[in-house]
C-alpha cells in the first residue's frame, strides 16, 4: 500500500495518538500550552464546520500510528480575490522524516486548496529548522525572504 492509503481526516479515536505527536510538536519549538488549548485544537480539527482542518498520516504498514499531521486554514487576503491557506501546523515523527511523509502532507493541502479555489498556501518555520527547510525548499522553492514579527495582544 501506499502511504497515501494512510491519509486522513482525523477521527475521534485519535485523541491519543494525535495527542502524543502534538505534545512532541509542541517540545520541538520549545512552547507550551494549556491542555484547554489543545482540546479546544482538537474540536475545531473534528468539528467540520470549523475553517481549522486537518489532517493525519500513518507510514505504510502501520495504518493505526499516527506519525504526522497537518493543520490549516483558508482566510481572505487583501492582495488578492480569492482565499489564500495558512498551513500552521506541519510535523512528522522523527523517526519518519524523510520517507515522504511531510511531502504528502503539504501535497494533500495543496490538492484541498486547489479544489476550494484558494489561491496560495503558505506557511513558514524557525530558519534553524534546516531538516523541515531542504523539504520545503524542494516544494516551495526557496523562501521568499520575508521575516515575520508577532504581538501577542
Amino acid at each position: 500500500m501506499s502511504v497515501e492509503s494512510y491519509l486522513r481526516r482525523p477521527a475521534a479515536e485519535d485523541w491519543e495518538k494525535w495527542a502524543s505527536l502534538w505534545r512532541q510538536y509542541l517540545h520541538f519549538y520549545r512552547t507550551d500550552l494549556p491542555f484547554s488549548a489543545t482540546r479546544q485544537l482538537w474540536q475545531r480539527l473534528l468539528d467540520p464546520q470549523n475553517p481549522i482542518q486537518g489532517w493525519v498520516v500513518s507510514q505504510q504498514g502501520e495504518a493505526g500510528i499516527l506519525k504526522g499531521f497537518v493543520h490549516y486554514l483558508p482566510h481572505a487576503n487583501t492582495w488578492r480575490s480569492q482565499p489564500v491557506c495558512y498551513l500552521q501546523d506541519l510535523y512528522v515523527a522523527p523517526e519518519t522524516r524523510g520517507t515522504g511523509l511531510g511531502r504528502r502532507l503539504i501535497e494533500q493541502v495543496v490538492t484541498d486548496a486547489r479544489a476550494r479555489g484558494w489561491s496560495r498556501v503558505y506557511w513558514h518555520t524557525e530558519s534553524g529548522n534546516t531538516t523541515a527547510r531542504r523539504l520545503y525548499d524542494r516544494v516551495a522553492g526557496p523562501a521568499d525572504g520575508f521575516v515575520k514579527y508577532a504581538l501577542d495582544v
